[in-house]
């Protein structure tokens, strides 16, 4: 697994947490301007967006480099919510790659802060309906 930043202090740190629960799974930090070097397409299996790169207003945004190409066997996950289709999902989806948004992430953070503030479990299909609804009707913000 390599680990990605734009600080590479940063990637460090998240790949020793990672290395804390995943013992026996061979890890390396990265700063971002070495991704296009590191990229291996036929060994990417997980590209996760976790950063704001994206988000509305900033919709023409993509964490990954123009010039380096997704890999189609990959899975692109993007935390972004809002849009529910970035510009990386669609460029992943262009690609060949499975791409995965964000909003089932951000309905899941509401559900578990939910119960654990009321001690009931919200009805999670409802919650993925509102807020789907939401986003259709707001377009792309």
């Amino acid at each position: 697994m390599r680990v990605f930043n734009r600080a590479h202090a940063r990637a460090v740190a998240l790949a020793d947490s990672l290395r804390a629960r995943l013992r026996d799974a061979p890890l390396s930090a990265h700063p971002l301007d070495e991704l296009r070097s590191q990229l291996d397409s036929d060994n990417v299996g997980l590209i996760v967006n976790a950063t704001p790169v994206g988000m509305w207003p900033h919709v023409d945004e993509s964490p990954w480099p123009a010039d380096a190409p997704i890999p189609p066997a990959a899975t692109v996950y993007d935390l972004v919510y809002r849009p529910a289709r970035t510009r990386l999902l669609q460029d992943a989806e262009a690609a060949g790659a499975r791409a995965i948004g964000g909003i089932g992430m951000l309905v899941r953070q509401g559900v578990a802060s939910f119960a654990m503030w009321t001690g009931h479990a919200p009805p999670v299909d409802v919650m993925m309906e509102q807020l789907t609804r939401k986003h259709e009707s707001a377009g792309t913000r």
